[in-house]
């Protein structure tokens, strides 16, 4: 009995100051999510990640089945280098547009396109943030493949 109580106190014990220490830790997490900066970073971190992951996967699964790289590595170069471009290019125009007034973003409180049509999923009004998450993920994915991808080697 004394035993079933000890443990029962500690047992408490222990989850107060588990769930002291994670409402300190996702207070502090929200204070540092608070700014466009660690939002962004965090962002990059999740996509390259995830990638990564993904190409890891991908590439360990065709391994020992070609003697080359897979195509999936060449294309994922290409659109790595693709999205960046895009994404240096939208830079440059919100840069520029913000310093005239005249840019017109498509985020949450955009108004509506050219043609009275609201839709995100246009590529020509991709904010820059999301070119570079693309050029960032397709970047992560080759190198997973890369990393991961052994030849097959006959005879």
């Amino acid at each position: 009995m004394i035993e079933f109580v000890v443990t029962f106190i500690l047992e408490i014990f222990g989850e107060l100051l588990f769930n002291a220490l994670l409402e300190g830790v996702s207070r502090g997490v929200a204070a540092a999510l608070s700014t466009r900066v660690t939002r962004l970073v965090v962002a990059g971190l999740v996509c390259a990640v995830g990638g990564y992951a993904g190409g890891y996967w991908w590439g360990s699964r065709l391994s020992g089945e070609r003697e080359t790289l897979p195509k999936t590595f060449y294309v994922a170069i290409v659109l790595a280098c693709v999205f960046a471009i895009a994404a240096a290019v939208r830079t440059r125009r919100e840069i520029v547009g913000d310093l005239s007034g005249d840019v017109v973003r498509a985020g949450p409180g955009a108004g509506p396109l050219p043609g009275g049509r609201r839709t995100p999923w246009r590529s020509a009004y991709w904010t820059s943030t999301r070119l570079t998450s693309f050029a960032i993920v397709n970047a992560a994915v080759a190198i997973g493949i890369a990393t991961s991808f052994t030849a097959y080697l006959p005879g």
